[in-house]
């Protein structure tokens, strides 16, 4: 079997006495209890300063996608608490997920070892406990939603524009406001672009529920969707029509559906985010801003088409120059400078560059190394522990040899990248989200600017690792 060591201390400076267990005591007796068991520590992760209350972790997230991936057959700590503090439930809760993955937990002081059918009968219990609590907590919060919605309340943690939350949990219209949303969907209604309807709110300084008066499009569009505005109450499958004051609503005081329905209507398509159908989703980015392109439609000669634009008005200010461009101009640009660069730097085989080369003989001699160790000496010879240690250090060369390598391939934008043959012959079978994987795998941004020139002469595109970190803002 096996497992990856987990090794966390929540602060390392001037601690001490029993309730502390060092990063060494705690690897010790991780190895004391592999060597008995015949279990080998494949990986080490450690979090120094790191509290138990935090679920998320460097080392700790490493280690679970380790064993999600099937590099490891699960993690070994010295003690559970090394798992978490936040309570037993969360740390089940994570002991759980590394299950559902496929992976094995084992807790040398707490005698859960997965090796022994005592160790694994105790898991069990611990588990089935742990998701008993937890259904439970499930249905009191069902009932709870339940309840809330039927007396009215709104079930969340902000009021929404134009309204606020009475004693009883209930929405009051705020008069002030009111007005303007329900002008809001009016205009919308109508056809106004979402530029108009972020101007009109910040023309009549109405704040959003974050205190801003600097609207931008995303936050009109989920004002749009709420049908809170109808009056109605929701969470979940849970529903009440009838919870509070409409903002939206005809002269006799009825909700207005039909207006509503009409803003739904008038939102048109929604613009394309993220991988879907994009081929250059998260690459290009505004010169004038570092921001990521906004993959969008736009109807040219009767026809949709894609476009990428800048979104000019952030939360941090206005675009000095903002940039737009049609994917039929930039998507075959982009690709054949991503082929014809593939191709050459396949032109010399894998090593493309001198430190390339390095890793690829340190690695090779790495395993070397430790196959040759493995083979010549003997636990009966020097000794279970002994054994274990000269054979955890050659790994831990290896695996560092290979992390190396891989950053080196980074660097020659070669990561997940295969042969350009290969890659130009597959190409007409892959999924848009597979061709975006595969070029965000070699290139770090494509730069647009503004300005009606040749795309070859307003754009600009950075191989992995050549884009400097602070040209790119936001997140790609």
């Amino acid at each position: 079997m096996k497992l990856d060591g987990y090794i966390r201390v929540s602060a390392t400076r001037g601690r001490e006495g029993d309730s502390f267990i060092s990063p060494d005591q705690q690897r010790e007796k991780i190895e004391q209890w592999a060597a008995l068991r015949g279990v080998e520590i494949a990986k080490w992760h450690t979090d120094l300063d790191q509290t138990g209350g935090k679920l998320s972790r460097p080392g700790f997230d490493k280690a679970l996608a380790r064993v999600a991936s099937s590099d490891t057959g699960g993690i070994v700590v010295a003690k559970l608490d090394r798992f978490s503090r936040a309570g037993v439930a969360d740390a089940l809760n994570l002991i759980e997920s590394i299950h559902d993955a496929g992976g094995e937990v084992a807790s040398v002081e707490e005698g859960i070892d997965p090796t022994t059918p005592f160790g694994e009968f105790a898991m069990t219990v611990l588990l089935a406990l742990s998701r008993m609590q937890r259904r439970q907590i499930g249905d009191n919060w069902r009932d709870a939603r339940s309840r809330a919605v039927e007396r009215g309340v709104h079930v969340a943690s902000r009021a929404p524009t134009g309204y606020e939350r009475g004693d009883d949990g209930r929405l009051v219209v705020n008069p002030q406001a009111a007005p303007h949303i329900a002008e809001v969907f009016r205009m919308k209604a109508n056809g106004a672009s979402w530029r108009d309807l972020c101007n009109h709110l910040r023309k009549h300084n109405v704040e959003s529920p974050y205190g801003t008066t600097n609207w931008m499009p995303r936050a009109i569009g989920h004002m749009i969707s709420n049908r809170a505005y109808l009056g109605e109450a929701r969470s979940g499958e849970y529903r009440n029509p009838d919870a509070h004051e409409p903002i939206l609503k005809r002269d006799d005081g009825t909700p207005d559906e039909a207006l509503w329905q009409a803003a739904q209507e008038a939102k048109g398509k929604r613009p394309v985010n993220g991988l879907g159908g994009s081929l250059l989703a998260g690459l290009l980015r505004c010169e004038g801003c570092g921001y990521v392109l906004k993959p969008d439609t736009m109807k040219q000669r009767g026809v949709n088409r894609r476009l990428y634009r800048c979104r000019t008005e952030r939360s941090s200010g206005r675009c000095p120059s903002p940039a737009s461009v049609l994917g039929t101009v930039v998507e075959p640009f982009v690709l054949d400078h991503f082929m014809r660069g593939l191709r050459g730097m396949r032109a010399e085989g894998v090593a493309v560059a001198e430190d390339l080369k390095a890793t690829e003989a340190a690695l090779t001699t790495a395993r070397r190394e430790l196959d040759t160790y493995i083979a010549a000496v003997s636990a009966a010879d020097v000794g279970a522990v002994a054994f274990a240690n000269g054979a955890r250090q050659r790994r831990e060369a290896v695996e560092r040899a290979q992390t190396a390598l891989n950053e080196a391939r980074e660097r020659a934008g070669l990561a997940d990248l295969p042969l350009a043959a290969d890659l130009e012959a597959d190409w007409p079978n892959l999924t848009t989200q597979q061709r975006n994987k595969l070029l965000r795998a070699g290139l770090d941004a494509v730069m647009i600017g503004r300005g009606r020139v040749p795309i070859a002469e307003r754009a600009t595109v950075y191989w992995r690792g050549e884009c400097p970190p602070e040209r790119m803002k936001g997140r790609g």
